[in-house]
């Protein structure tokens, strides 16, 4: 089970339909696998986008930074 919230986001850029923003992530994960311990991530990605009929569009997504506080047992 995958779990996100956002919880920030900031436009970097923005030229005519074209744009660019930062956005911030948790995510928590459990799996029988690992006991349903939860893995904890913090994650920012940058995304590109392009404004199309009205709605922007995500074409890429880079992860920026990864901060793994899954507990180690």
């Amino acid at each position: 089970t995958n779990t996100t919230q956002v919880v920030g986001a900031a436009v970097e850029s923005l030229r005519g339909s074209e744009a660019t923003a930062i956005v911030y992530t948790n995510t928590t994960s459990t799996s029988p696998l690992t006991k349903d311990i939860p893995s904890m991530r913090y994650l920012s990605y940058r995304l590109q986008l392009k404004r199309q009929n009205g709605r922007w569009l995500v074409t890429k997504m880079t992860t920026v930074t990864s901060l793994d506080l899954t507990p180690k047992l």
